[in-house]
Order: structure tokens, then sequence, then C-alpha cells
């Protein structure tokens, strides 16, 4: 892998929601605040802090470890997309989406697939849904290379 590729990922591991919902949303607070928010809370807790070596190995072989789940899911419960069942709240992901998905009915796709693929427990759910969340920034980050 070469160095653009690692600094590409790198990036994303880093600010794994950020990229993902980077349009600001027109609510009192934004989504990408509410993210940098809880993202240092959950870096904060030692039950759900995470280095960014972690995060990019995860995210690099599709295995996410136990401990990055536990972070995803804390991230995703402050931002109410999903809930202490483990239920995805599909707007919440679609304005996490809206970032690198602009066409609606790909995007539409999108949050569908992921609502999808996130099933089980609130763990498996916060797990499935970042691998979801990350197959859908490699899509439309390739495709717009092209």
């Amino acid at each position: 892998m070469n160095n653009i590729q690692i600094m590409k990922t790198l990036f994303f591991c880093c600010t794994v929601t950020i990229i993902v919902i980077g349009v600001l949303s027109e609510n009192e607070e934004s989504i990408e605040a509410k993210y940098h928010k809880a993202r240092a809370e959950c870096q904060a807790d030692p039950e759900t802090g995470v280095t960014n070596e972690t995060l990019l190995r995860s995210f690099k072989s599709q295995e996410i470890s136990p401990a990055v789940g536990n972070h995803s899911l804390c991230i995703y419960k402050k931002l109410d997309a999903v809930n202490e069942k483990g239920v995805v709240n599909k707007s919440v992901v679609e304005e996490m989406l809206q970032a690198i998905v602009e066409d609606k009915n790909k995007l539409d796709e999108a949050v569908n697939e992921c609502e999808e693929r996130s099933k089980g427990t609130p763990l498996e759910v916060a797990i499935e849904l970042s691998k979801c969340m990350w197959d859908t920034w490699k899509k439309y980050s390739e495709s717009d290379e092209e």
C-alpha cells in the first residue's frame, strides 16, 4: 500500500464519522459538532476509548474489534443513530451519509442497506453500521476519483 493510500485510510479512520457526517445540519447544533463532542467523550472513557492505530487496523481489515465496536456504539448512541436496544435511526444515518452520497436515490439505497445490515445486539449493530458506512465511503470516494 502506498503512502497516499495509507494517509487516506488513516484520515478516514481518525475521523471515522466526520467524513460520513460532514454536511452541516440546520438544527441548533450541527451533526459535525455533535460528532466532535461525542467522539471526545467516548475517547475520554476508558471503556470506549481507542487509538487511531486500532481504528486504522480495524477498518482496513474489515475485522472490527469489540473495542472499536464499543467506541462506535458510544458515538452512535450519543448521536441518536442507534438506541439502547440496537435499533438504527434511519433519519440520523441518512444525515450522516449525505456528506458522501449526493444522489437522493443512491442515498436512500445506502441508508436502507445500512439499516438492513445492522441487526443483532447493540454492539453487533454498531459494528455492522460502521462497516456499512466504511463500504459506502469507499464506494463513493472511489467513484469520485474515476
